[in-house]
């Protein structure tokens, strides 16, 4: 009888805290064993604490999302906000009350409390909050305006957090609004821009006169202009705002919709850099299916040359192979990268299967106006490029696979796992608990989605030196590809190692199609001795062993493979 209770807890360590992944793989292939014993029991046991364990990290991580928007919000607010306990201890704040605590002494932060300039004050201050956060619903908001001993003011409104909050509830605050000459107004400096469709300097002009700058003559000794050019600048800043006077541009832009939102935040989001200029035509293509669903694509290459299809990994997307379009261009090939239901812009399928999804390519071919064509796969796309082989035989020409996985692996082929222990445990789990293995690749995918390096650093320890070397030139681009593949969540990824460890619907053995493969023997996520033992299963089969490649191999190898492609293809 196998002790579960350690393995339990580290279940519920790495849902949490995805680091620990590492080691809850250990756990289970310590239980996995040599693959004996109730193993049928042991998943009985485990699958319910890994639902409860992903539920759980599920709303944690929806929680600190809500927590870092709220955050974001209140801090491109143009006033300082402040939430204290009953005892006037600050429990948050937003960036402009920090700016005020810290830069001024009518207001501050004293032995943990918020304390004022006098006693007097302080007192006043701190029977205020007691005030309103025993008595929420009848108390309504109090102002109170603070002076320090240079007469600097700053008025504070305060208010219980939560009107309706419970009077035995120990947790109730008050909030403060805090308003003082110290914080200063920013707009949107962008928005500003393209509203009334300004200047660089002329957005410059008007932020220096909002934030408190008297006249020109001011103005253009901060900015460094002489008069006569802040006047001219002034002069079609009237014209485009429509409006005739300093004082009237001033009180136009106060109440605008910009100097609500404030100054953009600095910080590089997902979309910006999804955005960013990328070889390739990534402008969005969708092919609209039968069902009323839409399957995503992007086209590299020879817009006029032969169709190849492009299937991607379990991690990638349409944008995985946006890397060496020149040489798609010398050969004279189309690549049409194709993103599988569920994954990048392509909408999810309720009945996903390998031959479902064949039949969604079949009609994306229809819509292009194409005949037949080739497919080039990486990773677990082959088990779909073999699916649309049985489909439409008479469609597909050749197929190129690039470290083909999942391919459907016997016991046999676990004791040839010996160099990766991740791949090592993937593939004792796939055999002996297939749904336990589903709900620890989510974990670890989710480890991916929200701390990249943390997993670079992890899966460097599992790979060869050329692999290392391969991801340091392109890691840029490969994050790139998984975070527009994994944009509507990271569930899809455990249901397609799930899709390939039930039956196929046909016999990979049956395809007659032409099939090349290209493997790193020194790959370490399936053995050169696996992938031997897969190609051995296939009819008409062509393989490749590169020697000191890992499976990162792609793009170094990238010129070769697509030149044997169009050999095969007869197009040179």
């Amino acid at each position: 009888m196998h002790h579960y209770s350690q393995l339990i807890g580290k279940i519920y360590d790495a849902a949490q805290e995805p680091t620990h992944w590492v080691e809850l793989l250990a756990e289970l292939e310590e239980i996995c064993g040599g693959l004996t014993g109730d193993m049928q029991h042991g998943e009985e046991v485990l699958e319910p604490h890994f639902l409860r364990a992903l539920k759980i990290n599920q709303q944690t991580r929806q929680l600190k999302q809500e927590n870092r928007t709220s955050a974001a919000i209140l801090n491109r607010l143009p006033i300082g906000i402040l939430v204290v306990n009953r005892n006037a201890v600050p429990v948050s704040l937003n960036a402009r009350a920090k700016t005020l605590l810290n830069h001024q002494t009518v207001l501050r932060i004293h032995l943990g409390s918020l304390v004022c300039d006098s006693t007097q004050q302080t007192k006043q201050l701190h029977q205020l909050i007691q005030q309103c956060i025993s008595n929420p619903q009848e108390y309504q908001g109090e102002p109170l305006q603070v002076c320090d001993s240079r007469g600097q003011a700053t008025s504070l409104w305060i208010t219980p957090s939560n009107s309706q909050c419970n009077k035995e509830d120990e947790d109730e605050y008050a909030v403060i609004y805090l308003s003082s000459p110290l914080i200063r107004p920013e707009c949107n400096a962008r928005a500003l821009r393209e509203t009334y469709d300004l200047s660089e300097a002329e957005t410059r002009l008007i932020k220096t006169l909002v934030n408190g700058c008297n006249n020109l003559n001011e103005a253009a000794e901060l900015l460094g202009l002489s008069i006569h050019t802040v006047r001219t600048q002034m002069k079609k800043v009237f014209e485009k705002t429509d409006t005739s006077s300093q004082l009237e541009i001033v009180k136009k832009v106060l109440r605008s919709p910009e100097m609500i939102v404030g100054e953009s935040l600095q910080l590089e989001s997902v979309a910006d850099f999804l955005n960013a200029e990328w070889p390739g035509d990534t402008s969005g293509k969708k092919a609209a299916l039968f069902d009323g669903r839409k399957l995503a694509y992007s086209e590299y290459g020879d817009a006029e040359g032969y169709p190849v299809l492009y299937f991607h990994s379990n991690t990638g997307g349409e944008l995985e192979c946006d890397h060496g379009n020149d040489v798609l261009l010398q050969h004279g090939i189309r690549l049409i990268s194709v993103s599988r239901p569920g994954f990048g812009e392509s909408d999810r399928s309720p009945q996903y299967s390998l031959l479902n999804h064949a039949e969604d390519i079949k009609q994306l071919l229809d819509q292009l106006g194409i005949q037949s064509c080739a497919i080039l796969s990486l990773s677990s796309g082959a088990a779909h490029a073999l699916a649309c082989c049985h489909h439409m035989p008479e469609r597909v020409r050749h197929v190129c696979m690039i470290g083909p996985t999942g391919l459907q692996i016997s016991k046999d082929d676990i004791a040839l796992y010996t160099g990766s222990f991740g791949a090592r445990i993937f593939a004792k789990l796939t055999m002996s608990m297939p749904k336990v293995m589903l709900q620890v690749i989510e974990i670890g995918h989710n480890m991916f989605s929200h701390d990249i390096e943390s997993f670079w650093q992890k899966v460097d320890t599992y790979l060869c030196d050329n692999d290392r070397l391969e991801i340091s030139k392109h890691r840029e681009s490969m994050i790139r590809a998984f975070l527009q593949a994994n944009q509507r969540g990271n569930k899809q990824t455990a249901k397609e190692i799930a899709l390939l460890i039930q039956p196929w619907g046909f016999e990979p053995a049956n395809i007659q199609t032409p099939v090349t493969v290209w493997h790193g023997q020194h790959d370490l996520f399936t053995p050169i001795a696996v992938c031997r033992n897969m190609v051995a299963r296939l009819q008409n089969v062509e393989l490749h062993e590169i020697e000191h490649e890992g499976f990162y191999m792609t793009f170094k190898q990238w010129p070769n493979i697509i030149e044997n492609l169009a050999k095969q293809l007869q197009l040179e």
